[in-house]
């Protein structure tokens, strides 16, 4: 395993055309394969995530590229080819199978070939970001945080809840939620 180096061009306030050299966390070579990955606590904000995707999208070959961060998410591959994944599922899931792109923006996931947008995976984090352990929510409290209303929030929820991500209580009117602690 090593720790790798790419260099990308990239313009300056002035506009200027400069080289810059980012490191790629690590680097895993088994026989003719090679795995380049980097680790980030969150992937939520967007400066953040361009951060931590420009060594790899400035790779110039087609090995297989990871980002592992701290969280729940399900296993993904967006439009770039990059694979990206919670911890959890890095760390204690040997066999994790994740399918390739599907589409432009659609990626099938692990859990049961379903079909999952960047956008949606997107709404799913921000919900989860949002709940704090150990206290019950209502569906209503999450429609501005992912910006969708009340009956998409609810499809949500109840996709989040069947993924095992967060669980639930009580029946229609009632019904509460909350994040399912992985420890």
């Amino acid at each position: 395993m090593d720790v790798g180096v790419v260099e990308v061009y990239e313009r300056d306030e002035a506009g200027n055309r400069r080289k810059v050299a980012c490191e790629i966390d690590f680097v895993v070579n088994r026989s003719a394969k090679k795995y380049y990955i980097q680790s980030a606590l969150s992937m939520s904000d967007p400066v953040k995530a361009k951060t931590e995707l420009r060594p790899l999208l400035g790779t110039k070959d087609f090995f297989k590229k990871i980002v592992v961060s701290k969280s729940s998410m399900k296993p993904w591959t967006d439009e770039d080819g990059i694979v990206n994944l919670g911890l959890y599922d890095f760390l204690l899931n040997e066999d994790l199978k994740v399918a390739e792109k599907s589409g432009e923006k659609k990626v099938a996931k692990k859990s049961g070939e379903k079909i999952i947008t960047k956008k949606t995976q997107e709404k799913y984090d921000a919900i989860l970001n949002a709940m704090q352990s150990k206290q019950w929510y209502k569906a209503s409290e999450f429609e501005t945080i992912a910006g969708v209303k009340e009956s998409r929030i609810k499809v949500l929820l109840k996709d989040m809840t069947e993924q095992g991500l967060i669980e639930s209580t009580g029946s229609t009117n009632g019904k509460m939620y909350r994040k399912i602690n992985v420890n």
